[in-house]
């Protein structure tokens, strides 16, 4: 479900049909990662958009969040080691769901960006 609603809003956003119909668009994640949950839905719809715009992300964040069906960015669980996983690897930002903020306000060594949509996705980390 989560990759679905990725790639309909990745649909929407980019505006480019012709793209979506020449290509056959597969999201594929290592099969040593365990993923549980709509989380990984804000970062699949960004790749897709990535891939369709031929434009980079930024590659100091990194996003979560579950993708809904009208295009708002759900809160996810497990928002704390996520956010201390983000910083163990380096990343200077990450973008979480505006739902999760107020668990993660106070960490430190990150900047954390909380966003309500995917648009707003798309704005804080496509170069």
């Amino acid at each position: 479900m989560a990759i679905s609603r990725a790639y309909f809003m990745a649909r929407q956003i980019c505006q480019n049909e012709e793209f979506f119909l020449r290509h056959n668009i597969m999201i594929g994640v290592n099969p040593d990662i365990t993923v549980t949950g709509n989380s990984i839905g804000a970062a699949a719809m960004l790749s897709i958009v990535s891939l369709a715009k031929q434009r980079p992300a930024r590659f100091d964040s990194i996003v979560t969040g579950a993708v809904e069906h009208n295009g708002d960015i759900e809160g996810v669980g497990e928002i704390i080691p996520k956010v201390e996983g983000a910083v163990q690897h380096g990343l200077q930002r990450i973008i979480i769901p505006m739902l999760n903020g107020q668990e993660v306000a106070d960490m430190a060594g990150i900047e954390i960006v909380p966003i309500v949509g995917c648009q707003e996705v798309v704005d804080e980390m496509m170069c």
